[in-house]
């Protein structure tokens, strides 16, 4: 991961591409999570099978909870506060974007930190994408309903620009 080379930054330019990239997988990663939930969702309406239905419903709970983690959800007409990975990440990219001078020890701790949170969240993601999904993707196929479509880094981000 790029952020990892944060111990060797010069100035703040390599350090806020570092964020950036971040963030990017970040937003990807979410990108992942929320497409299973809501496929799961709407797949476990459409199953037959009770057992299969209650695989899609715990999947998709598993997703909406992974989602709270890691962006802020609350919807309100007010500022909440509710600071989640990538609000955190925002707040380290915009303390260092306007200064010309190197980010703080503090801020590359912080950051590394985060990359590592954000790592983590990506191997679960990963994980689940490898090992369950095709599992479910077999029954689904049993009851004629379309299986999981799992989007690649490369089309989010053809999909952003």
């Amino acid at each position: 991961m790029k952020v990892l080379k944060i111990f060797s930054v010069l100035n703040n330019t390599h350090f806020n591409l570092a964020v950036y990239h971040l963030l990017e997988d970040l937003a990807y990663t979410d990108k992942l999570v929320t497409d299973i939930r809501d496929q799961a969702k709407k797949k476990a309406s459409l199953a037959n099978k009770k057992s299969l239905s209650k695989t899609l419903n715990d999947l998709t709970e598993r997703m909406d909870s992974l989602h709270k983690e890691l962006v802020a959800t609350t919807v309100s007409t007010a500022i909440t506060g509710e600071e989640k990975l990538r609000e955190k990440i925002a707040g380290i990219y915009s303390a260092v974007n306007g200064y010309q001078g190197r980010p703080s020890t503090n801020q590359i701790d912080r950051l590394k930190s985060l990359s590592h949170e954000v790592n983590s969240k990506k191997t679960e993601i990963t994980y689940m994408i490898d090992t369950e999904i095709p599992s479910i993707n077999k029954q689904l196929v049993k009851e004629a309903i379309k299986d999981f479509t799992i989007i690649s880094k490369e089309e989010f981000l053809e999909k952003e620009e």
